[in-house]
């Protein structure tokens, strides 16, 4: 009989051991592993650029950059864009939306500098071929390109427009403003 209950003992320390390593296994097989999320720091940041700008849509930098720098790789502004309403010196951060507004006149916000000159990104073809050797031909070209390519940064932009040249420039160069 002391055998007998040796041997049941020997069973159920042994079922229970067999049971309990059965059991951690099961449950370590059942278990999620708790998902671990790390960002690459060289991760693409990602910006919606909408509004007045040639190319709306969605970007990606491999960095962080500027405003400005998101703007111009959406091909930049156009001559009814307020440049003045987004900060494009700020930086993007990724899921940023830059949208640049319209103006309300069409006309590119500026203060006038000087009421003796005239403004290439805002005046009319007719007010554009006032100036000198400028044609209403020259003049309507001139438009055409700004409305294509946005306003002028500067006035020696003016010397992409078909028809303008250097020394056209130089006769013109006191007489515009941006």
């Amino acid at each position: 009989m002391v055998a007998r209950n040796i041997m049941l003992g020997v069973v159920v320390f042994f079922g229970i051991i067999f049971g309990t390593v059965r059991w951690w296994n099961v449950t370590e097989s059942m278990a999620q592993p708790v998902p671990q999320m790390t960002v690459p720091e060289d991760a693409p940041v990602y910006v919606f650029v909408t509004g007045a700008v040639r190319h709306p849509g969605l970007y990606s930098f491999s960095e962080t950059v500027r405003q400005g720098e998101a703007v111009q790789a959406a091909g930049g502004v156009v001559a009814y864009a307020d440049v003045h309403a987004v900060n494009l010196a700020a930086r993007i951060k990724d899921g940023m939306h830059i949208h640049i507004p319209y103006t309300l006149t069409g006309v590119p916000t500026a203060p006038p500098e000087n009421e003796d000159t005239i403004n290439i990104n805002g005046a009319s073809a007719e007010k554009l071929a006032t100036l000198p050797g400028i044609g209403m031909a020259t003049a309507k070209k001139i438009v055409k390109y700004r409305n294509q390519h946005g306003p002028f940064m500067q006035g020696e932009d003016l010397r992409q427009v078909k028809g303008i040249g250097d020394s056209k420039y130089e006769e013109l160069k006191d007489k515009i403003r941006v």
